[in-house]
């Protein structure tokens, strides 16, 4: 029974096995002998196949075609990349692109074609190039003249080599033929793996592509990537005892309830109701500053109070100061009395009011 369901099992993996494999694709340059003999100087260089872009897609493998034997005395790496163009190619400067996968590889010392299995399996999106790197001078691949393609490089000094997120600006001219590098994928992936498919928020993988939306408080915008905040205080916040306050995907409802009673009887009451428990940090926070405000008034009343009782006793322990400043007080206000009457008796007989003094 157990030798059954292990027949069993392996038969279904082999069958896993196999569908999957048979989905992969192959795309890339034709794998072949060359046609003509490869250049002695193609080593040190950043190769980009500029013609061939692969679709959104997860990358299993390169493939590669040796054109002859190697010895084994004879160097023989290369780094096997991923590009995407960020400037395309003019008349006048060669393509600008950013490298975004790269695997370094001992090549097969043996003619013929050869299988370079990746284990992390990148995924792509559509229009990614492929390229390679070669670390010695010799140029092991096969290659197919051919007007029609382009294939740009970019010559590195000494031990260099390309990094991973950093862009590199090709030779104008491209090399015009076909190499024998290609890879095999798989498009049925779930494209939101790529930079969340674009999308701001959430990432929907359909087959027809990604499709975005957006969190709760949002709105998707014209673009169906990004998510605009929804202003809930336009239309959630209807009272006009209450202050509402819009946050980024959220708001916060703050009002006032004549009674215990009104709970429920409002048609509002469900939107409202938890709003009002989320904004008892704010209530809190309302009637303490109202606390602090009073507490403040009666510290400065007390301050004032403590002055005037201060000069009232000082006052009080220098009676001949406070003496004489009543008195001068008083003789300033006679004085003013005398310059009234003065004034008022302008032209009188002079003998009858001295008499009358």
């Amino acid at each position: 029974m157990i030798l059954l369901k292990l027949r069993y099992l392996s038969c279904i993996v082999f069958l896993i096995v196999e569908t999957f494999t048979q989905e992969l694709s192959q795309v890339g340059r034709p794998l072949a002998p060359a046609t003509s003999d490869p250049p002695t100087d193609g080593g040190k260089r950043i190769w980009m196949d500029n013609t061939t872009l692969l679709p959104a897609s997860q990358v299993h493998a390169f493939k590669v075609y040796m054109h002859q034997d190697v010895p084994e005395d004879q160097p023989l790496g290369a780094i096997l990349q991923l590009w995407e163009v960020v400037d395309p190619a003019t008349q006048s400067k060669g393509p600008v692109a950013k490298l975004v996968y790269a695997k370094d590889v001992e090549l097969p010392r043996t003619e013929g074609e050869h299988t370079v299995t990746l284990d992390d399996k990148p995924i792509v999106k559509a229009g990614t190039r492929i390229g390679w790197t070669l670390k010695q001078e010799s140029f092991p691949f096969s290659f197919f003249l051919d007007p029609n393609r382009f294939t740009y490089y970019k010559k590195l000094e000494g031990d260099a080599v390309p990094s991973v997120e950093s862009a590199y600006e090709f030779d104008k001219l491209p090399f015009n033929a076909w190499m024998s590098v290609a890879v095999l994928l798989s498009t049925d992936i779930n494209e939101c793996l790529i930079k969340n498919g674009g999308c701001m928020h959430l990432c929907n993988n359909t087959a027809e592509g990604p499709i975005c939306s957006c969190l709760g408080g949002y709105d998707l915008s014209m673009d169906t990537k990004e998510c605009i905040d929804i202003d809930e205080c336009l239309t959630e916040c209807p009272y006009p005892r209450g202050l509402c306050f819009n946050n980024p995907g959220s708001y916060n409802c703050m009002w006032w309830r004549l009674s215990a009673s009104q709970t429920g009887t409002n048609p509002h009451d469900v939107q409202i109701q938890p709003l009002v428990q989320d904004n008892s940090m704010v209530i809190w926070m309302v009637a303490l500053t109202i606390i602090v405000a009073i507490l403040a008034l009666c510290k400065l009343t007390h301050i004032r109070n403590f002055l005037r009782r201060r000069q009232s006793k000082q006052c009080n322990d220098d009676d001949d100061d406070c003496a004489s400043d009543k008195y001068d007080a008083a003789d300033a206000k006679k004085g003013e009395i005398i310059s009234v009457v003065h004034v008022d008796t302008t032209g009188l007989d002079n003998t009858a009011f001295a008499s009358d003094i």
